[in-house]
Order: structure tokens, then sequence, then C-alpha cells
């Protein structure tokens, strides 16, 4: 897939928030060593890190600068700037290391392995597992939640609530 970078007016075909040169700077500027990523692997986790965990998991205020736009941002209620840009390097940097979005060929639901028994007569099998330890495609991240949560929308379209 060819890297294409958003620059807040709604470029049709964007599949990036940010580009390797601001990925590069938000790390150095939080010393995180990425040298051992090279320039096509750093824009795989930025288009991962913007397309399938930033647009796919979450809505954003307002509405699409353009019908034909490749993004979900930026939109008319929602200012697309460094502040934005460094929630999509956060996003990279976390894909990178593996922290992100997990790889579905590789997810144990079921988590590690506390014990195991095994009985041949009968064919009973009994595993426990490590409390907390099951994976799924999504990797908790709540200080990257914290992060894009002023840019959502809020309520669930049910309409208001109203106490008398």
């Amino acid at each position: 897939m060819t890297f294409a970078l958003e620059d807040g007016t709604g470029v049709t075909g964007a599949n990036a928030y940010c580009d390797v040169a601001f990925l590069d700077s938000w790390a150095a500027d939080r010393s995180y060593d990425l040298t051992a990523y090279d320039t096509a692997a750093k824009e795989s986790a930025i288009i991962i890190a913007s397309k399938d965990w930033i647009d796919l998991y979450h809505n954003f205020k307002g509405e699409k600068l353009s019908a034909t736009q490749g993004l979900k941002m930026p939109t008319d209620e929602n200012v697309y700037d460094d502040t934005w840009r460094a929630i999509a390097a956060n996003a990279a940097y976390l894909q990178l290391k593996g922290l992100l979005l997990v790889d579905e060929g590789s997810i144990s639901t079921s988590g590690i392995v506390e014990s195991e028994s095994k009985k041949l007569a009968s064919l009973v099998k009994s595993v426990t597992y490590v409390k907390g330890t099951a994976q799924t495609y999504r990797r908790s991240t709540p200080s990257l939640d914290a992060a894009i949560k002023p840019y959502l929308k809020v309520g669930g379209g049910f309409g208001s609530l109203y106490r008398w």
C-alpha cells in the first residue's frame, strides 16, 4: 500500500495521520530509540495505527471535511495539528513495539496456562489460566485512550436523559 499522508485538508486516499519524520522527532523528544526500524516498518506502523486503531475504534466529533477523505479526521469540529499528529505517533510507536494491536495469528484468547491436568481413562483435560493474561486483538492503552478522548463523540445516540 502506498503511504498517503493526511495534511489537515481531508486528503482523498490518505492512510496516515503523521509521517516518519514526525514519528522520529516525537520519539527522539522522549528518548525512544527507533533505530532498529527502517522507513518501511515505520510507515507500516503509522498506517496500522491510523487506519486499524484510530479510525476503526473511534468516532470523532463533527463531520469529515470532505466525503472523499481517506481518514475520519480532520473534522469540522476537531483541529488537526501537532497534538493530533502526536497521538498518531504514539499509536505508531506502540504498534512498532507490539503494544497496540496483536497479530491475530498469534492470539491466545485463553491466556497463560497456570496449571493443566490430564486423565486418559474417559479423556478428561482441565486447564487453569492466569487471570488477566488473555489476549485480544487490541491491547489496553489507557494513556493513549486518554489523549484521544477530547476528539471523540460523546453519548450513544439514544437521545437525552431528563431527570424530573
